[in-house]
C-alpha cells in the first residue's frame, strides 16, 4: 500500500513574515516585562537603558501595522488625533508612526506624533494590572511626551500635553520630575486644579526627602477652590492629615482625619491614618495602657471586613495590628502578624516596612541570622532609590534604622552580621553609603578582636591579631574606592588618609605609601603633617630608612608642634636608634619629651619615655666597650687612664638611664614595656658598679676606697633586688604563655643575679644561683656558662676538686645537648670550642 504523500508547505511570503513582526514585537515587550516583574533588581535599571529601544520598536511596529490596513487618505496629524480621541488606539498609533517616519515631516511638527504616541502608551499602561509593568509603560509614555515636549507639543493640546507628561511621570514614580511638569500644568489647566493640587501634593510627599510645607501650599490652594467636589475635598483632608503625621503635628493630623465623613470613599484610608497617629502617640507615652492598643487592633481588624484581601486598606491595617503587638510587648503575635503582612503584600510598601520590623525584632532577641536573612529579603523587596516611596517611612528613615540595626549587632559583638547588613543595603542605597558603613563595622570589629586578644594566650593571639589586620585591610579597600567615588568632594583626602592610616594597621606597608603619596600630591603643605609621617612609618616598616627619615623629618622640621609630629620624632628616633646614630635618636626623644605640649597621658610620650630609656642603655654599654677597647683592662698607665675616663662615661650614662628607666617603670607599671625596662634597670646597676671597682685599682687613700667598695655594695645589691623581683613576678604564672621577651628576660635574670652575688664575693650565694640557672637550663648550651662560673666560685673558695667536678658534669651535659643546639647565639664558643674549654679548665 502506497503511503499518502506529505503536501508541500507553501514558504511564507516576504509580506506575510513582515505582517506578524507586530505581535512578535508586542509579544517580545510582554515577555520583557514579565522578566521585570520577576527580577526587579535587575530588570527596572536595563529596562531604563532600554526605553529608547523599545519607543523605536513601537514606531518600527506601527509602521507595520500601518501596511496591514492601509489608509484611504493620506494621513497627518488632526486624524491621528482624531482617532485618539475616538479611542482608536491602533489606527492612532499607525498615524503618528508613520508621521514619525515620514521624511517629509518638518522637524517642528514632530512634537504632535511623539504626543500621540506617548498618549496611547498612557492608555496602554493604565490597562495593565501589574504594579512593575504598569510603571515601566508610564515611564516610556512620559519619554514620548518628553519628546514631544522637545519638538513642541501640538498647539491646541499643549496643556493637555503637560498634564498627561506629569501624570505619567507620577505613575512612573518620577516624583521630583513630575513635580515640576505638574506645577507647570496647572497653569494651564485651571479647570483640572483640584486634581493637579491633589498629584502634587502627594508628589512632594513623595519625594526624598518629603517636601512636607510645599505640599502643605497645594493641600490649602484645593481647599479654596470654590464648589470644591465633596470627594476631592476628603482626599485633600486625608493627604494634609498625612502630611502633618510627617511633620509631627499629631493633633492638627487628627482634626483633618475627623473632618473626613465616614461616607467619603476614603473614610478607611482616614481610619488608618487617625490608628497611625494614635499609635505614635501612644508609642511617646510609656504610662498608655494596654487597652490602648488593644484598640487599635480592634478598629483595624474591624476595617477590614468586606475589603479584597489585597486592597491598600486591607495591607495597611495589617500592617497596624503588627505594629501594635509589638508595642504591647507580645512579640510572638508581632511576629507572626508581621510575617503575615510580609508574604500576602509583596512588593507593597506594608510589607517592606512589616520585614524591617521583623528584623529589629530578630536583632533585640539577639538572633543576627535571622535579621540579615529578613533584611537581606527587604532589600530585595525594596525598589531602586529613585523610585522608594513609603508612607511609613523615608529612605532616611530606612537607612537610620539599617544603621542603627548595624549598631546594635556591633554592640553585640555580631560583627559578621553586621558587615553583611552593611554589604546587602548596596541595591537599594549608594555605593559610597554602604562603603561608609562597611568600612566603619570592619574597623570596630578589627578594634574588637585587638582587645580580645590581650585575654589570650601567645597561639591563639597570634591568630586573633592576624584577622584583625585582614579586617583593617578589608577596610581600607573600602575606604580606598570611597575615596575614589567622592573624587571631586571635600571628603577625598579624608577618605584617603584614613584608608592609608588602615593598611598601616593592617601592616599593608606598601600600599600605604601608595596612598600616602597619592594624599601628598593633592594636599597643600599646610595640611600634609599626618600623611608626611604616615608616609614614614609606611617605608620604615618597609626596610626602607633612607626616604622614610627623610619623610618623617619632612613632618616634624615644618610643623614641629603638630600632633603627628611627635610621633614622627619618635619614628626617626626609633629609625636612628637602629641605625647605631644613638646621641642623633636621644635628641629627638628629648625634644618630644622636654621642648614641647606633649603630654605624659598621651601614647607617644609614654613610647618616647620608654624608647630614650633604651638609648640611653645603648649608650651607656657602648661607652663601657669603648672602655674597654682604650684599654681599661691593660697595665700601661695612659691606656688605663683613657679607659676609665670611657668607664666613668658609661657609669654617668648607666645613672641616667637608671633616672629614666625607674621614672618610665613608676608612670607605667602596667605597660608591656615596664619587664624589660626594670631588667634594664638591674642591669645598669650591675654594671655601674665595674666603674669604681676598676678605680680601686689605681686609688690608695683609703677613705676613697672605702667609698668606692660602699658603692659597689650598694649597687650590685640594688642590682640583686632588681633580679629577684623580675624572677618572682615571671615565675607567679603559667612560664608556658610567657612571651619570647618574657623567657629570654627571665633567663638572663637569674644569670644576672648570680653574676652580682659573684661581683660581691658572695661565692656561696653565687653557687646556689648559678646551680639554680643550671637546673633550669641545663639543656641549653647559656648553662655551660654557668657551670664555668661555679667552678671559678669553687676555686675562689679553695675547693679545686668541686671545681673540677663541676667541670666534668658540665661535659656530659654537653654530650646530651641536642645536636641542632646554637651555641654561638647565647654563649661566647661553639660545640666544639667548649669541649676543648671545659677539658682544659677540669684539668687544671
Amino acid at each position: 500500500m502506497n503511503a499518502t504523500p506529505t503536501p508541500a508547505v507553501a514558504k511564507p511570503s516576504i509580506v506575510a513574515r513582515l505582517r506578524s513582526l507586530p505581535g512578535l514585537a508586542f509579544s517580545l515587550v510582554k515577555k520583557f516585562l514579565g522578566w521585570v516583574r520577576q527580577n526587579p533588581k535587575l530588570g527596572i535599571p536595563v529596562a531604563t537603558l532600554a526605553v529608547a529601544a523599545i519607543i523605536g520598536m513601537g514606531v518600527c511596529t506601527a509602521l507595520i501595522f500601518s501596511k496591514e490596513t492601509p489608509l484611504t487618505t493620506k494621513p497627518d496629524l488632526a486624524m491621528a488625533l482624531e482617532r485618539l480621541d475616538a479611542g482608536d488606539d491602533h489606527q492612532a498609533r499607525q498615524i503618528a508612526a508613520q508621521l514619525r517616519s515620514d521624511p517629509n515631516t518638518a522637524y517642528e511638527a514632530l512634537g504632535g506624533p511623539f504626543f500621540v504616541l506617548g498618549a496611547v502608551m498612557a492608555n496602554d499602561a493604565q490597562r495593565h494590572v501589574n504594579d512593575h509593568e504598569q510603571r515601566m509603560l508610564f515611564r516610556i509614555a512620559a519619554r514620548y511626551l518628553e519628546e514631544s515636549e522637545r519638538y513642541g507639543f501640538p498647539p491646541a493640546r499643549e496643556a493637555e500635553a503637560k498634564l498627561l507628561m506629569g501624570k505619567c511621570l507620577y505613575r512612573a514614580a518620577r516624583y521630583a520630575q513630575s513635580a515640576a511638569a505638574l506645577e507647570d500644568a496647572l497653569l494651564s489647566n485651571p479647570l483640572r486644579a483640584a486634581e493637579i493640587h491633589q498629584l502634587l501634593a502627594d508628589c512632594y510627599l513623595r519625594v526624598s526627602p518629603p517636601a512636607l510645607d510645599k505640599a502643605l501650599v497645594h493641600l490649602r490652594q484645593l481647599r479654596r477652590i470654590k464648589d470644591l467636589p465633596e470627594e476631592d475635598r476628603s482626599r485633600g483632608l486625608l493627604l494634609e492629615g498625612q502630611v502633618l503625621l510627617a511633620q509631627d503635628k499629631l493633633e492638627d493630623a487628627l482634626s483633618a482625619m475627623a473632618n473626613i465623613p465616614k461616607e467619603s470613599n476614603v473614610s478607611r484610608e482616614a481610619a488608618v491614618t487617625a490608628a497611625r497617629i494614635r499609635l505614635t502617640q501612644a508609642q511617646r507615652d510609656k504610662a498608655t495602657p494596654t487597652a490602648t492598643y488593644q484598640q487599635i487592633i480592634d478598629n483595624m481588624r474591624a476595617l477590614q471586613q468586606g475589603l479584597p484581601p489585597t486592597s491598600d486598606v486591607t495591607a495597611q491595617s495589617q500592617l497596624m495590628i503588627g505594629l501594635a503587638y509589638r508595642q504591647i510587648g507580645d512579640t510572638e503575635a508581632a511576629l507572626a502578624q508581621l510575617a503575615r503582612v510580609r508574604k500576602l503584600h509583596y512588593g507593597r510598601p506594608e510589607s517592606l516596612f512589616a520585614t524591617v520590623n521583623e528584623a529589629e525584632i530578630a536583632v533585640e532577641r539577639r538572633q543576627p541570622l535571622a535579621a540579615t536573612t529578613l533584611l537581606e529579603r527587604a532589600m530585595q523587596d525594596a525598589p531602586p532609590a529613585d523610585e522608594f516611596q513609603s508612607s511609613w517611612m523615608s529612605l532616611p528613615e530606612f537607612q537610620a534604622r539599617l544603621e542603627a540595626m548595624m549598631k546594635s549587632l556591633e554592640a553585640q559583638t555580631e560583627f559578621s552580621a553586621a558587615e553583611s547588613l552593611a554589604t546587602i543595603t548596596l541595591p537599594l542605597f549608594k555605593e559610597e553609603q554602604t562603603l561608609s558603613w562597611r568600612s566603619q563595622v570592619r574597623q570596630n570589629w578589627a578594634n574588637a578582636l585587638a582587645q580580645k586578644a590581650e585575654t589570650q594566650d601567645l597561639a591563639d593571639q597570634a591568630i586573633t591579631l592576624a584577622e584583625a589586620r585582614e579586617k583593617r585591610r578589608l577596610a581600607a579597600q573600602d575606604l580606598t574606592r570611597l575615596a575614589d567615588l567622592r573624587i571631586t568632594s571635600n571628603q577625598y583626602l579624608e577618605h584617603l588618609g584614613a584608608a592609608a592610616a588602615a593598611c598601616i594597621a593592617g601592616q599593608d606597608y606598601n600600599t600605604a605609601a601608595t596612598l600616602y603619596r597619592r594624599f601628598l600630591k593633592e594636599q597643600s603643605s599646610k595640611d600634609d603633617a599626618a600623611a608626611w609621617s604616615g608616609l614614614g612609618e609606611a617605608l620604615l616598616a618597609s626596610g626602607n630608612i633612607p626616604e622614610a627619615l627623610d619623610a618623617l623629618e619632612n613632618c616634624y622640621l615644618r610643623q614641629p608642634k603638630h600632633p603627628s609630629a611627635y610621633r614622627a620624632r619618635l619614628l626617626a628616633a626609633m629609625a636612628l636608634e637602629e641605625l647605631g646614630k644613638l646621641a642623633e635618636s636621644r635628641q629627638l626623644l628629648e625634644e618630644n619629651l622636654y621642648q614641647f605640649s606633649l603630654s605624659p597621658e598621651s601614647p607617644e610620650w609614654k613610647k618616647s619615655l620608654f624608647t630614650l630609656s633604651g638609648v640611653v642603655f645603648r649608650q651607656a654599654i657602648e661607652a663601657e666597650t669603648n672602655s674597654r677597647t682604650a684599654g681599661v683592662d691593660e697595665t700601661d698607665p695612659e691606656r688605663k687612664k683613657a679607659g676609665l675616663a670611657l668607664l666613668e662615661e658609661s657609669h654617668t650614662l648607666f645613672q641616667d638611664a637608671i633616672r629614666i628607666l625607674n621614672e618610665a617603670t613608676q608612670r607605667y607599671p602596667d605597660s608591656a614595656e615596664t619587664l624589660t625596662a626594670r631588667y634594664r634597670i638591674a642591669e645598669s646597676y650591675r654594671h655601674s658598679a665595674k666603674w669604681p671597682r676598676k678605680r680601686l685599682g689605681v686609688v690608695t687613700i683609703e677613705t676613697t676606697r672605702i667609698a668606692l667598695n660602699r658603692q659597689i655594695q650598694q649597687e650590685l645589691g640594688l642590682s640583686i633586688e632588681q633580679y629577684i623581683g623580675i624572677i618572682e613576678s615571671l615565675s607567679n604564672g603559667q612560664e608556658s604563655n610567657h612571651t619570647e621577651i618574657q623567657q629570654k628576660i627571665l633567663r638572663n635574670a637569674y644569670f644576672g643575679r648570680a653574676d652580682a652575688l659573684f661581683d660581691l664575693g658572695k661565692y656561696e650565694q653565687a653557687i646556689a644561683a648559678y646551680s639554680a640557672a643550671t637546673n633550669r637550663y641545663q639543656h641549653e648550651p647559656e648553662s655551660l656558662e654557668a657551670y664555668t662560673q661555679i667552678a671559678a666560685c669553687y676555686r675562689l673558695l679553695s675547693r679545686p676538686n668541686e671545681a673540677r667536678g663541676t667541670l666534668q658534669q658540665a661535659l656530659v651535659v654537653l654530650d646530651r645537648m641536642r645536636t641542632d643546639a646554637d651555641f654561638t647565639r647565647t654563649t661566647r664558643f661553639n660545640r666544639d670550642e667548649w669541649r676543648e674549654v671545659l677539658t682544659w679548665l677540669a684539668s687544671l
